[in-house]
This record gives structure tokens, sequence and C-alpha cells, in this order.
């Protein structure tokens, strides 16, 4: 079939709607089974509005050289979480990536949010987790968005780290 050809130029008023990348790698939970924080992210009052869409997308890496044991990502907005998955980790010299799209979207109104999560792991036994979820947080109020780590064993062999982060406003 035919594509249409071009350079792009003719396309205008298409915002950017990046709000950061400047978020560091972080690496957490060496000798603790406590949560950690991966990120924590103050997302501006009134950003979301009624109508407007936020995406939070990066890469979390599990190095775990020692024993079997699960990792649990916690996905949040304000007091809310969002999403809770945990993964199986098999002992050994044991590095899993995992993807993630984070979306919250405002439905129609300040204190009503609808989200989702993907993520896809290099790690066989998780072929993705796709989910929905909603929160009734105050949007006007500055919300910060909050992803943790937590290991189920406290070992010095394991840690999770977040890179590659983008904050996006869609809409």
């Amino acid at each position: 079939g035919a594509y249409p050809a071009g350079d792009g130029a003719a396309i205008t008023n298409v915002p950017t709607g990046k709000i950061t990348t400047a978020i560091p790698i972080v690496t957490v939970g060496t000798s603790s089974t406590a949560e950690n924080t991966l990120l924590s992210y103050s997302l501006a009052g009134g950003l979301l509005s009624t109508s407007n869409v936020i995406r939070v997308s990066g890469y979390i890496t599990c190095a775990n050289a020692g024993g079997i044991s699960t990792c649990t990502f916690r996905f949040k907005y304000g007091a809310t979480t969002l999403f809770t998955t945990t993964h199986g980790l098999s002992g050994g010299l044991a590095n899993y990536t995992y993807l993630f799209n984070f979306t919250i979207y405002a439905n129609g109104a300040t204190n009503i949010q609808n989200s989702d999560l993907g993520m896809m792991s290099n790690h066989a036994s998780v072929a993705g987790v796709i989910g929905a979820n909603t929160a009734t947080e105050d949007s006007t109020a500055a919300k910060n968005i909050i992803i943790t780590a937590q290991n189920s064993i406290s070992d010095s062999n394991f840690a999770a780290t977040l890179r590659n982060v983008v904050i996006k406003k869609i809409s």
C-alpha cells in the first residue's frame, strides 16, 4: 500500500506535554523487607483538572543474587494505592527488568480519577500485568505520584532500581 510522504513539517501546535524526565536513578531495598520509595513526584494541583491524563513510564530492575523471594511494587496517587503487584524472584544471579506504564485519568471531575497499569518483564512467568482502578483524590491540590518496591526477605544481594522515567501530560 501507499504511505503518506513528508517530513512532518506540516504538523503544528502539538505540545510536547513532557512534565519531567529529570528523575534520578534510584536503588533501594538492600538488606530490607521495608517498603522503599523508588519515586515520589509532586504533581502540581489543578494539572489533572477534569479531563487531563498523566502517564508515568520507565523501568524497574530487580537484581537478586540471593535467595528465592518476591518483590512487590505499589503504584500510588496521593493517599490512594492504585495497584499492588507481586512478582516471584528466583535465587542466584538473576536480574529482572519491568517496563511499566502507569496512567492516571481525570474522570469528569477534580475528585474522580481512573487509572491503569501495564507492566511487561523479561521474567518468564510475567507476561504482563494490566489492570484498572479508581481514586477519589482532590486533584486541585498537589498530589504525589509514588512508586515503591518491597522484597519479601532481607538480603544484601537484592536491590530494586528505577530508571529512565518520563512523566508526561497526555491531554
